[in-house]
C-alpha cells in the first residue's frame, strides 16, 4: 500500500465537509443599524458543473460564450447558505421580479465581488490550495 493511500485512509471521513465563511454585509448592516453576516460556503463539483454548464453557451458560428454575469449570480445563489435568494417572499418584500435581480437589489456590484471570491476561495479556487514541492 501507497504512503499516499495510508494517509488518506487515517483521514477521518466526517471531517470531508464543505468549508464555510462568515461575510459581514456592510451596507447591509449600515441599513439595518446592526451586524448582517452571512454565510457563504464551498460549491460542490456538482453545483461547480451545474453553474458552468447554464454559464457556457455556443452561439454564432458555433463560438462558445462563458456569461460571467450569470455565472457570478448562479455561484452567489448556490453559495450563500443562510439566505435562500429564490425565496419569493423575499423578492416580492424587495420588489424583486426573481433572485438575480434580488441579488442587484440587496448587494452593489462590488459586494457581489467580493462574496463571489470568497465562495470561489472556499471552493479551492487559491493560490495557496495546492503547494508545490520542489527537490
Amino acid at each position: 500500500m501507497s504512503d499516499l493511500i495510508k494517509a488518506l485512509l487515517e483521514i477521518d471521513k466526517s471531517k470531508l465537509v464543505r468549508p464555510t465563511k462568515k461575510v459581514k454585509a456592510k451596507r447591509l448592516s449600515e441599513l439595518a443599524g446592526k451586524e448582517v453576516i452571512i454565510t457563504v460556503q464551498a460549491l460542490t463539483p456538482s453545483e461547480e458543473k451545474d453553474i458552468n454548464d447554464k454559464a457556457f453557451k455556443i452561439g454564432k458560428k458555433n463560438k462558445i460564450d462563458f456569461d460571467t454575469e450569470l455565472n457570478k449570480k448562479l455561484t452567489l445563489i448556490k453559495g450563500i447558505s443562510d439566505l435562500n435568494l429564490l425565496d419569493k417572499e423575499l423578492q416580492k418584500h424587495f420588489g424583486a421580479t426573481n433572485s438575480h435581480d434580488l441579488i442587484d437589489k440587496l448587494f452593489l456590484p462590488g459586494e457581489q465581488e467580493s462574496i463571489y471570491e470568497a465562495i470561489k476561495e472556499l471552493s479551492g479556487y487559491d493560490e495557496d490550495t495546492i503547494e508545490e514541492i520542489k527537490n
